[in-house]
């Protein structure tokens, strides 16, 4: 850790873990399906190696729908889900990290 910030300063190692930080966080998840309003929220499992989260479980008005993963293909789920459903999950939590907020969002519920 020394050698981190004797290299990079020390702006830029606090820099590196409020990123980290912000890139586990839970992503609220506000989209209309099919002309329902979902709410609920995806929680990051694992990281790249540029601290952006690729995995997520899926948890929409309460109930768990399954595990989200970005690839080289798009985005894909575990569960058998309309692939429009998909797509617009993966656009939603895109959105959040493309907007990311300053501070830590409340739950959803």
């Amino acid at each position: 850790m020394l050698i981190c910030i004797a290299k990079a300063g020390i702006e830029e190692y606090f820099l590196l873990l409020w990123v980290k930080h912000l890139s586990m966080q839970d992503v609220p998840l506000y989209l209309e399906f099919n002309g329902k309003q979902l709410k609920g929220f995806a929680v990051p499992l694992s990281r790249t190696a540029q601290q952006v989260p690729t995995t997520f479980d899926i948890i929409v008005d309460k109930a768990f729908l399954g595990t989200l993963r970005c690839d080289a293909q798009g985005w894909k789920m575990d569960t058998a889900q309309d692939p429009r459903l998909v797509s617009a999950l993966g656009r939603c939590i895109l959105s959040w990290y493309i907007n990311m907020p300053q501070k830590k969002q409340e739950d959803p519920y």
